[in-house]
């Protein structure tokens, strides 16, 4: 109810509505956030719930709306259509004549392919498509974005129009400074350039030991799988190929990674896990468990090391004979349980032992120190 605060205490603002999927979000924001939810119960206000797809469709919104904001969550899931062209047309056909737009858009720091592809498809709509950002402490690196469209084609939206008055955070100087961006973002979003691959610090960015190439397969595509992606990929050394059930899925795992591919893999089928896992130095298992075995199967057969977060199966100890002949290494559980469990259990332990003491029991507590 925030923004809905902010637009209604204008003058010139005669009615607003606000669509919500989630019937709980502004109950829950009257509850615990009364300050902010103001605008949910203001006189111009009509609060509605429902699919906001839905409510763009309908033929009685139609150039209805002299402005349109999209106050969106991240573009994960299903809010992923609001990042998309067929979502902006929607907001263009609901727009009056000369009517603007307003969009969530993200982090310059994070989201900068993203951002890039937001202001192109913008711009296929409207004629006059702008990318501006402020500052919010509890966002992604403390930045918010925003795609600022117009319809008319003569509107310059970095200028104010008037001044607004009674406002803590926003003047007409602010407004302007907004659309000014850091030179590395404004070659993406302004000029067209391809977003830079994501980079992250390394230390001192050398290795004290020069590492061989490896080439490492991801079989997985969920969240664990991305931040392992991230990490492995910062090295140059090492190529990874990310391996899911469908290529999307691989695809957009690693998307601007460095030296990273994308397969598709069914590992059911025992010749296509093979022929995948054949060329690696080390496969990362992070697909669901009853799987695993599989996946050391082929590894037996190519020689390849294996390691997985998962616990020891019945199955994956029955092939213990073919690794031991295949000589590599299968290294599981070293995930959150219980991976983690057993690091702070080491700690602990040595800890007590540094001070004299002895243990007399252990127990372990998933995603908990020991005791």
């Amino acid at each position: 109810g925030g923004v809905l605060r902010e637009v209604v205490k204008h003058d010139s603002v005669k009615e607003a509505v606000l669509c919500d999927i989630d019937k709980a979000v502004p109950r829950v924001s009257k509850q615990y956030l009364p300050h902010m939810a103001k605008g949910l119960t203001h006189p111009k206000s009509t609060v509605i719930i429902g699919d906001g797809f839905a409510f763009l469709q309908d033929p009685k919104n139609k150039a209805s709306f002299n402005v349109i904001i999209t106050d969106s969550s991240n573009p994960v899931g299903p809010a992923k259509a609001l990042f998309q062209q067929p979502y902006f047309a929607l907001l263009k056909e609901a727009l009056k004549p000369g009517g603007h737009i307003s969009t969530q858009a993200e982090c310059v720091w994070i989201h900068l392919n993203l951002i890039g592809k937001l202001q192109q498809s913008t711009k296929e709509l409207f004629p006059v498509a702008n990318y501006a950002f402020t500052t919010i402490p509890t966002y992604p690196s403390g930045q918010i974005g925003f795609v600022v469209c117009s319809l008319d084609a003569n509107r310059n939206v970095r200028e104010p129009l008037r001044e607004v008055p009674d406002c803590r955070y926003y003047n007409s100087q602010v407004h302007k400074a907004a659309f000014t961006v850091p030179k590395f973002a404004r070659k993406v979003i302004e000029d067209g350039a391809p977003a830079p691959g994501r980079v992250i610090p390394t230390g001192e960015g050398i290795a004290k030991t020069q590492r061989a190439p490896k080439k490492i397969l991801l079989l997985g595509s969920g969240y664990v799988a991305g931040p392992f992606a991230q990490y492995v990929t910062r090295f140059p050394e090492y190529s990874l190929t990310v391996a899911s059930s469908k290529l999307e899925h691989s695809e957009r795992l690693t998307q601007g990674l460095h030296n990273a591919s994308a397969a598709a893999v069914d590992v059911n089928d025992a010749a296509a896990l093979s022929a995948l896992v054949k060329g690696h130095d080390i496969v990362i298992s992070l697909i669901p468990y009853i799987y695993h075995a599989a996946v050391i199967k082929a590894a037996c057969e190519h020689k390849v090391n294996v390691v997985t977060t998962s616990y020891v199966s019945d199955a994956i100890r029955a092939l213990e004979p073919e690794i031991q002949k295949a000589g590599i290494t299968v290294m599981n559980e070293i995930g959150l349980d219980p991976g983690l469990d057993h690091l702070y259990a080491v700690k602990a332990i040595d800890d007590v032992h540094a001070e004299g003491g002895k243990i007399k029991s252990f127990l372990s507590y998933c995603g908990a120190a020991c005791s």
